[in-house]
């Protein structure tokens, strides 16, 4: 009987249909079993590898059944794909029956190892690598960062090398990565389930996270001024923070006991918390690799009304004035009454909302006193908190009519410019409350310039040459206004008319140093004056007393034809007259010697005009001097033998 086709089963009794055995481990124990059970004579069952027999030990096992156990105590890499074929034959003469295994044997990895930084810097990248030794077939790697499984990618890539497979992963890590498992596992590419992994934990560096939070106990809406409020500043931060510091707006806050101010860690307490505390509070967190600042938290305090005007002077006099009252409040203020100095009747009034959160105002009309006094008056406010503790103090003060500035001068006088400076005619103005005031018009009445100054000291410029100008100087006080000092200017000729616009008058701070040296200027020239005068008056006076001595022995007939001749209301040809004029100053000097042919008696004259002084006459009769202008110098005198009169002098 031909023999049938032996039937191979593993140790487990399971048939091996596949033409494959395996995989197996290296080391691990293998038992197969041959059988066949039709044949005659009995078949002989042999294992063969690679051609080669192997085992051709078989056993009968009943009836016609035959069977060959193959054992491998300890398999070996010499093992792997190698053929094992299975033969049953019971005569030569005909062909061998046989089945052919192909038996696997592998080597699932040893060791996985993780090397690499595993210290990162939030926002840079981080670089591990994974090394896994003694797989056959090399192991494929993979990556796993706490759940989540990482496909391949650009992150890392597998590279093999005999029995060694390593990967190296590009992680870009931020702050949540902080803490997290990356674990790099290795699998047998024949047995992905035989798995063995390596895993380590990332720290991440970063600059702390910082958030204020207010107490849990208390309501923000809810606060009020005199509670005790205190901040908890929440910090996240690797490596751990170093210090914290706390901030209101942009003032760093320290501990102060005595004011409420206890700084303890990542705590600010404000004990007894004042309005003046009001505002952003933020924390902020340092440590080696930076500092951050948190969002601020707005403190915002319910509050009775506190005043926001300062003692305030108003002046009063002839009209009623407004006096504005403001507070601020929390929540707004919504009655304001008002109160004089030693008076228990109160005022009250409507407060407006004003600009800022909180802000209101309120006005009283203040009239006249008969008594013409100074008196004091305040105000106060309420709101649902509260009443208002500090009033707001105000003085009314009678505002007295302001003396007019003495006088005014000008100095510098240019084509273009010139300067104004005044002299007080009082004492003890109030500094602070009195200001001076110039105005500058043009001779048609338009005006030109205003401004007002703390001192009585102007400077003029961009003007028009050969221009008249009317300058008007007044005293403020409150409302009150002096009367003007008035001041007429001419610009001088000897500059092209400039086409610009003109500057405002703008106040002098040099204009008193600039007049003494004008001063000095002026009496120089008086002095010179009256010294060439002098000399004159004395030269005259010598030459008519020859001129005299020489008349008596002249003939009758001829002196009462001079005498005839001349007209008393026109200064003789033969008289000798000298006018000596400034321009820089007021000063106008006349010195006359009268001819001898006008008196048997010969006389000098000298004539001195300034606007502050009286014309002098030398035989002792005086004249108002009339003048307005100084572009002109004349006298007209009458000379007799009696006296020597003034009839006209125009400066």
């Amino acid at each position: 009987d031909p023999v049938s086709k032996p039937t191979v089963t593993d140790d487990s009794g399971l048939a091996l249909r596949s033409g494959v055995v395996g995989p197996y481990h290296v080391g691990q124990y293998l038992k197969l079993a041959c059988l066949t059970k039709h044949g005659f004579p009995l078949p002989n069952v042999t294992w063969w590898r690679d051609g080669e027999l192997i085992d051709d030990h078989c056993e009968v096992h009943g009836p016609k059944i035959v069977r060959n156990d193959l054992e491998i105590k300890n398999l070996t890499w010499t093992w792997d794909n190698v053929t094992l074929t299975c033969r049953a034959e019971n005569y030569k003469l005909r062909p061998a029956t046989a089945v052919a295994l192909r038996l696997l044997v592998i080597s699932l990895p040893k060791t996985v190892v993780l090397t690499g930084s595993k210290i990162g810097l939030a926002g840079h990248e981080l670089l591990l690598q994974c090394v896994s030794e003694g797989s056959r077939p090399p192991a494929i790697l993979n990556w796993t960062i706490d759940s989540e499984v990482l496909k391949p990618n650009k992150k890392f890539q597998n590279t093999q090398y005999g029995e060694s497979t390593t990967s190296t992963l590009r992680l870009q890590v931020q702050k949540e990565d902080d803490g997290r498992h990356i674990s790099c596992s290795a699998a047998n590419p024949s047995s992905p389930q035989s798995v063995i992994n390596n895993h380590t934990i990332i720290t991440v560096h970063y600059p702390p996270t910082v958030e204020v939070e207010l107490g849990a106990t208390l309501q923000i809406r809810d606060l009020k001024e005199g509670e005790d409020v205190f901040f908890t500043c929440k910090v996240k931060a690797n490596p751990p923070v170093t210090s914290i510091s706390w901030y209101l707006e942009d003032q760093q806050q320290v501990q102060n006991v005595s004011m409420g101010v206890i700084v303890s860690d990542n705590t600010l307490v404000l004990q007894r918390v004042q309005v003046t505390q009001m505002g952003n509070y933020r924390c902020q967190a340092k440590n080696q690799v930076g500092s951050s600042r948190s969002t601020p938290v707005l403190l915002s305090l319910k509050y009775a009304p506190t005043c926001e005007t300062a003692p305030t002077t108003y002046f009063i006099y002839d009209k009623p004035i407004n006096v504005t009252c403001r507070v601020s409040a929390n929540p707004q203020a919504t009655s304001v009454q008002w109160r004089w100095n030693g008076s228990y009747d109160a005022i009250a009034t409507l407060p407006v909302p004003g600009a800022g959160e909180g802000e209101a105002a309120a006005q009283l009309t203040v009239f006249p006193s008969k008594y013409q006094e100074d008196r004091g008056l305040a105000c106060w406010a309420a709101n649902a908190i509260g009443r208002q503790a500090v009033p707001c103090s105000f003085n009314i003060k009678v505002a007295q009519m302001q003396a007019p500035l003495s006088s005014c001068r000008l100095a510098n006088i240019t084509a273009s410019s010139l300067s104004v400076t005044c002299s007080e005619a009082i004492n003890g103005r109030v500094p602070g409350t009195t200001l001076y005031t110039a105005e500058v018009y043009l001779e048609n009445g338009t005006l030109f310039a205003n401004v007002t100054s703390p001192k009585p000291s102007f400077n003029v410029s961009q003007l028009d040459a050969g221009t008249r100008y009317h300058i008007q100087v007044f005293v403020n006080q409150g409302p009150v206004t002096s009367e003007p000092v008035v001041v007429e200017a001419y610009t001088s000729r000897d500059a092209v008319r400039r086409e610009t616009e003109p500057e405002a008058l703008v106040p002098s701070e040099d204009s008193f140093p600039i007049w003494a040296v004008m001063l000095g200027v002026v009496l120089t020239g008086i002095t010179l004056g009256a010294i060439i005068t002098l000399q004159l008056l004395i030269r005259c006076y010598k030459k008519r007393r020859r001129r005299c001595k020489n008349s008596d022995k002249s003939s009758p007939s001829q002196t009462s034809q001079i005498n005839e001749d001349s007209n008393p209301d026109v200064v003789p040809t033969s008289d000798t007259a000298v006018v000596i004029a400034s321009n820089e100053g007021d000063l106008v000097a006349i010195s006359l010697c009268q001819a001898p042919d006008a008196g048997a008696v010969a006389g000098a004259a000298t004539v001195i005009y300034s606007k502050q002084y009286q014309a002098q006459l030398h035989r002792g009769q005086t004249h108002n001097a009339p003048g307005s202008s100084y572009q002109q110098q004349a006298a007209t005198m009458r000379t007799s033998r009696e006296h020597i009169d003034i009839v006209e002098l125009n400066t």
